[in-house]
């Protein structure tokens, strides 16, 4: 049995005693109700049936092992406890995915199809079904977002569960040496919302030589800035945090900082401006060298999925349909008209038929965007020969210039300061009670800077870009504020991330089976410029360390060589560059395999208003339609692109601009 602490349990008493006739245990939870007061006899009694209740909770098929449950991604020590705390943010209406409650039938005919849920796909729904003699379909293959996953300080619980497609990327010699297999995974959210459930919700444009560089009618930085302002709605426009002219207003998706920053978050920040580095300027506006507390996509403490930030408000619209668990298995394409007409899915194990008036737009992201165009007859003639799909258009770009930004963790520790578990007991009553305290942000993933390399090319935009990861609310036993998570005190990472690799990879279908994944080949590395430019992020990882305002508080390099590099001198080059190609990390920022381009590039998949060259009345609108990548975290890039889209495609279907598509 797992002992309730008493502080716990006078705070689930005193705050929480309404909601608990909603746990998972009735019987005891409302005889808690029924014997509720403040009398130390009944305070008592009340201990022991919530020590009861913790104890009766065995794993079933609707607790732990509940598909999407936060106990199912914590180690099992922590599934009493964190299914316990489940259960209370269950209680919590503005938590909960209301998505869930509206499911549409079948439809067989409807204007347009939308092709998953994520960054892009909910703007494009939304912003369709803005017409309302438009009848807009969304399909999305997973279901509603578990509750948790709106608590900021439980973002990298899910990566990797039920509601993560959990691709990996093929073994390369090179990179990836210390993961299982030499297969490194890529995340991809199976849910309503896509991956803006999963990701760390920073809010980033990137910087004007990124759009300007693409070259593309209507692509420019300045002509994109209105598609990011539209969506927006900064909460703290007219304070010094952001730059006046530079965001807006009244948008679906607020934008302002997490409510809660660990102290260590204000030391790194002085460690920065130590450097030389600026500080607290507005980066989500333009990066540029320097270091900040960054803008989330999050509602005081609440994390807003794009499908809670744009679906939700408009989930009451007639000419709105949104079917989840409904997986896309090709689109239909007329092989003489070279038209798209229909999609085929499949729901609960029955396939289905949907047929457009007007376009198929897929939203699928860059895996499964280029993945369903080779399964419906569209890519590499020679690739889908070999697997016995019939040709309809070769387009040899799609599934090339696969782009990631890629980075390696660096450990570093504070050996003084106790591992207390920061979710404790005050932690939670601070959330539940006022969406405050560490469950209400990220921790030290808050935190970013940028810099330039010495070894890169000089062009106005940065190689580097710094994460944090460390001081996480997202894990507790017991819930008790002196449970140690770790011993050996406080640990934490630098994360040094390489901007604009000079690699490029490729995916291929790994069968025309639409449930097999397909193959993903990263083929980090493969350009000599890479690793050194990685390895000097490192070095200036290290250097803010030793500041003095990092080692006023103790920070210290992590001195514990990795197993696989022993046969190298610690911290010298040689070790650096083993440690980035056992630990390398690809981070979650994937593009490129459906690209825009002129119709001089023989590898463009897409035109500059994303429609599917030589195939009529289909359209790409997400990452994967970038041609090259940005210099920051890919959301807002991502919803920027989904709403001028969405604008393309209404200026073209309105009556006085029809024509032959």
């Amino acid at each position: 049995m797992i002992p309730v602490p008493r502080s716990w349990t006078i705070f689930l008493i005193s705050s929480l005693s309404t909601s608990l006739t909603s746990l998972a245990v009735p019987r005891v939870s409302n005889e808690i109700n029924e014997n509720f007061n403040t009398d130390d006899y009944v305070l008592r009694k009340n201990e022991k049936l919530l020590t009861d209740l913790l104890d009766s909770m065995e794993p079933t098929a609707t607790t732990a092992d509940e598909a999407g449950s936060l106990a199912s991604t914590c180690p099992r020590e922590s599934e009493k406890f964190m299914t316990f705390l489940e259960d209370i943010l269950k209680c919590r209406d503005d938590l909960g995915d209301r998505l869930g409650t509206i499911v549409s039938n079948h439809l067989d005919e409807v204007d347009f199809v939308v092709v998953g849920s994520g960054n892009a796909g909910s703007v494009v729904a939304a912003r369709l079904s803005e017409i309302p003699n438009w009848k807009v379909l969304l399909l999305e293959a997973g279901g509603p977002a578990p509750t948790a996953t709106a608590v900021p300080g439980m973002y990298f619980n899910y990566q990797n569960s039920s509601i993560d497609w959990s691709f990996r990327l093929e073994p390369q010699s090179n990179a990836f040496l210390g993961q299982p297999n030499g297969c490194a995974q890529c995340p991809r959210g199976k849910v309503l919302g896509g991956t803006s459930v999963l990701n760390g919700m920073m809010y980033m444009r990137g910087c004007a030589k990124d759009y300007d560089g693409w070259r593309l009618p209507g692509w420019s930085w300045e002509e994109v800035q209105e598609f990011f302002q539209r969506s927006e709605n900064n909460k703290e426009v007219g304070s010094c945090i952001v730059e006046p002219g530079h965001h807006a207003t009244g948008g679906p998706l607020p934008v302002e900082r997490f409510p809660h920053q660990p102290k260590l978050v204000w030391d790194i920040l002085a460690a920065a401006k130590s450097l030389g580095f600026s500080i607290g300027e507005d980066l989500g506006a333009g990066v540029k060298p320097g270091f900040t507390l960054a803008q989330t996509m999050q509602n005081h403490g609440i994390r807003m999925s794009a499908a809670k930030a744009f679906l939700e408000p408009v989930m009451g619209r007639k000419n709105l349909h949104i079917i989840p668990n409904a997986m896309v298995l090709k689109v239909i394409v007329d092989p003489k008209l070279k038209k798209a007409v229909g999609v085929v899915y499949e729901r609960h194990g029955v396939t289905r038929v949907t047929k457009v008036r007007k376009e198929v737009i897929l939203c699928a992201g860059s895996v499964q965007s280029p993945q369903l165009l080779m399964l419906s007859g569209i890519g590499p003639k020679d690739h889908l020969k070999d697997l016995g799909i019939p040709v309809i258009k070769d387009i040899p770009g799609v599934g090339t210039n696969l782009q990631n930004h890629v980075s390696v963790s660096v450990n570093f520790k504070v050996p003084d300061e106790p591992a207390t578990n920061l979710l404790d007991v005050d932690a939670v009553k601070e959330y539940i009670l006022g969406r405050r305290g560490p469950m209400s942000s990220t921790g030290l993933c808050q935190v970013t800077g940028f810099s330039y390399s010495t070894i890169g090319v000089r062009d106005g935009r940065p190689h580097i870009q710094f994460f944090f990861a460390g001081y996480n609310a997202n894990n507790s036993r017991t819930g008790d504020p002196n449970e140690i998570a770790y011993p050996g005190g406080r640990r934490f990472n630098i994360v040094p991330t390489l901007l604009r690799t000079r690699s490029r990879g490729v995916l291929r279908l790994r069968s025309k089976n639409a449930h097999q994944a397909p193959k993903i080949y990263g083929n980090y590395f493969q350009d000599a410029n890479d690793i050194p430019q990685l390895r000097e992020g490192i070095r200036m990882a290290i250097a803010l360390a030793e500041t003095e305002p990092l080692k006023r508080v103790g920070v210290e390099l992590d001195r514990t060589p990795d197993e696989n590099c022993l046969h190298h001198q610690f911290n010298s080059d040689d070790y650096w560059d083993c440690v980035i190609r056992q630990r390398t990390n690809p981070e979650n920022h994937q593009c490129g395999t459906c690209a825009m381009g002129t119709s001089a590039n023989p590898m463009a998949v897409l035109d500059h208003k994303l429609r599917v060259r030589g195939i009529r009345r289909l359209r790409v609108i997400d990452a994967s339609s970038i041609p090259d990548i940005v210099s920051c975290n890919m959301a807002a890039p991502v919803m920027m692109i989904a709403e001028k889209g969405a604008q393309i495609i209404k200026e073209y279907w309105q009556p006085d601009k029809r024509s032959i598509c």
